[in-house]
Order: structure tokens, then C-alpha cells, then sequence
């Protein structure tokens, strides 16, 4: 399941846990429900989920090898049931990858106007949807919108001056404040470690909380 522009971590939370209820109810029962169609999900072995800002990955596997088909499409549409979600499902293969292999067409666009791209994108996701009987469609990058919402700050710049605020390290409180921003690494036996530093707000700052979110640099640093 892949999110348009605007969904942010715990919304994507709130969607993953209204999965994990569904997906787990078809886990170790009778399939005979599904076969009288009492159940659009056919009877699955098991399934692991990950979710993540933009996006959530499941895998899973039918009880019966006849019902893989059945067990895409269900929930293909399961997904695509969110507003804006966009979804696919492919097989498994330790031969070839896990994008379709060799059942798989890949078609690249590529230029030098960014709208231009995400325009012809749209069109061959679309024209691909009427050619082929019911593909399973995916994009890279995942998102083909340019909706996204783009918030540019205009600090006082006087005020800075006053309070010795420089105009990165001002830019900087401000990814920490609010996604996140990057500090630096260490090693802890032989694993790489990156910290962030984050506000208390974690990765659930808002817009209204991050224009009360105060800045204070001490005097002589």
C-alpha cells in the first residue's frame, strides 16, 4: 500500500492496526467461508506487516497454492479501499526479484521537467490499467502527485541577530523540531548507529504544535 502526499506516520498506524484485525481473522480458521464467499480474503498460513510514513508492506501466504491469485486481488482491494491509496501484489521468487521477474514490464521516463515527468507517469499508470487485465501496478517513486503541501518559513531576521540565532542554525532547530534531523554516527560493535534528534512532539508534531514550539539558544555559545 503506497500513501499520496499527506499521510504521516500515525495515520499510517491507525490504517496498519485496521489491517492487522482484518488479516489476522483469516489466519487458522476454515476456508469454507471463503469458498461460499462469505470472506473475500481466502484462508492465509500467515502474514507479517510493516508499516511506514508513506507506505505499508505486507507479506503473506495462502493454506491452498490454488488461492494465491485470489489472495492478491483480495487484498489489492482491500487496500485500495483508503482514499488515495495506491496498491499492488506480486509474487515471491527466489529466482528472479520480487517485482513480477520475468511476467514484469518496466517502462522508465525520464527528462529534465519534473512536471512534465509526473504527467506522462499518470498517463501510462492509467493507460496500463486499460491494456492489461487487472495488472498489478508500481511506481518509483511511489508517489505520482505533486500535491504535496511545501511550507516556507521567513524568520525574523532581526530578531535572530539579537538573540545570536544564525540562519542554518535556525533551519536546523526547525528539522529537529520537526521531522527529525540528523546529528551524527558512532559504531556499537561494528554496527553503524545514526542519531537524530527529535522534539518531544517524536514524529507526531503538528503544524499548529510546531509555531508554539519555542527556540531558546543560551547567550555566549
Amino acid at each position: 500500500m503506497v500513501a499520496p502526499p499527506g499521510y504521516n506516520l500515525s495515520e499510517m498506524a491507525k490504517i496498519a492496526e485496521e489491517l492487522t484485525t482484518q488479516l489476522s481473522a483469516r489466519v487458522n480458521v476454515e476456508a469454507a467461508s471463503f469458498e461460499r464467499g462469505e470472506q473475500k480474503i481466502p484462508l492465509l498460513k500467515y502474514y507479517t506487516l510493516s508499516v511506514g510514513v508513506g507506505s505499508i508492506w505486507v507479506m503473506s501466504e495462502p493454506v491452498r497454492s490454488q488461492d494465491m491469485d485470489a489472495m492478491m486481488s483480495s487484498l489489492t482491494a482491500l487496500f485500495e479501499q483508503y482514499p488515495g491509496m495506491r496498491a499492488y501484489s506480486s509474487r515471491g521468487s527466489i529466482i528472479s526479484s520480487n517485482d513480477g521477474g520475468t511476467r514484469a514490464v518496466a517502462l522508465d521516463i525520464s527528462g529534465t521537467n519534473q512536471a512534465s515527468l509526473y504527467r506522462a507517469a499518470e498517463a501510462a499508470y492509467q493507460a496500463a490499467e486499460k491494456v492489461f487485465a487487472e495488472p498489478q501496478l508500481y511506481s518509483d517513486p511511489s508517489t505520482l502527485s505533486l500535491d504535496q503541501p511545501l511550507w516556507q518559513i521567513s524568520p525574523r531576521w532581526q530578531r535572530l541577530v539579537e538573540q545570536d540565532f544564525s540562519g542554518s542554525e535556525f533551519g536546523y532547530a526547525v528539522s529537529a523540531l520537526s521531522d527529525g534531523a540528523y546529528v551524527d554516527e558512532f559504531f556499537l560493535n561494528d554496527n553503524k548507529v545514526d542519531i537524530f534528534l527529535f522534539s518531544l512532539a517524536g514524529n507526531q508534531q503538528s503544524l499548529s504544535q510546531l509555531a508554539l514550539a519555542p527556540i531558546v539558544t543560551p547567550k555566549g555559545n
